[in-house]
């Protein structure tokens, strides 16, 4: 199956396309560029990374399946990345699957605590601006388990009660750009994951993806929405 993996969510989109579990090409636009200017290119810098021979009209899709998170996230980089998914779906007749940001930083987590043979609460979290963040929180013991989705929360709150509650004693992995600006009052059960987890891994987003098609929880091409969790700033002042 040849999977491409789109992320917008962040402030650096990246793209990545998958035969199986092995990524085939990788593009990721420069810091700080716009996702407006930079993700069709390298949508297009991947695909013609991977090309061997030119495909000629009514050739099959140079894809299966479209693999993309819908959020939360930059209200512009979402709109611009489904906009985008949305295009590519419909033009090659391909499915979709959208995936929650934040599940797809716990499932990395996750992974990276398994090795350890970890019981612990997995928390990721995002700037969600406005004195708030998106957080959820997950356990971790054997198999990943949802407890709470993703939602918005104060971010006071959230630094107080970051696993809302859950209060088994057992260690708290904390991940995600949510920790820039703001940080749970440490305990001694309370970590934090390395940075390098905190930026979503194509890989994951890919194996998430293709494990949601095998499962039949797929959209069309008009199905696909973003998942913005709250309205925007300018849409809330209408």
């Amino acid at each position: 199956m040849r999977n491409l993996a789109i992320d917008c969510a962040g402030m650096t989109p990246s793209v990545g396309l998958f035969e199986g579990d092995i990524c085939t090409a990788f593009e990721q636009a420069i810091p700080g560029e716009n996702s407006l200017c930079s993700l069709s290119p390298l949508i297009q810098k991947v695909l013609d990374g991977e090309r061997k021979v030119a495909r000629s009209a009514g050739s099959p899709p140079p894809i299966d399946l479209i693999s993309i998170t819908y959020g939360p996230g930059s209200f512009t980089g979402l709109r611009i990345g489904l906009a985008t998914a949305k295009a590519l779906a419909y033009a090659w007749g391909v499915p979709a699957v959208g995936i929650d940001t934040l599940d797809c930083l716990a499932n990395q987590a996750a992974e990276n605590s398994s090795a350890n043979g970890e019981k612990c609460f997995i928390v990721p979290v995002l700037n969600a601006f406005r004195k708030q963040v998106f957080s959820a929180v997950w356990k971790l013991d054997g198999q990943l388990k949802n407890l709470i989705p993703t939602q918005v929360r104060d971010l006071d709150a959230w630094c107080n009660d970051p696993t809302q509650g859950n209060d088994e004693q057992i260690p708290i992995r904390v991940l995600g750009r949510g920790l820039q600006v703001a940080k749970p009052y440490q305990s001694e059960s309370t970590r934090f994951c390395d940075e390098e987890l905190w930026n979503i891994d194509l890989q994951m987003l890919a194996q998430l993806g293709k494990a949601k098609f095998e499962l039949g929880e797929v959209s069309t091409a008009e199905q696909l929405l973003p998942n913005y969790i709250r309205a925007s700033a300018a849409e809330e002042k209408r």
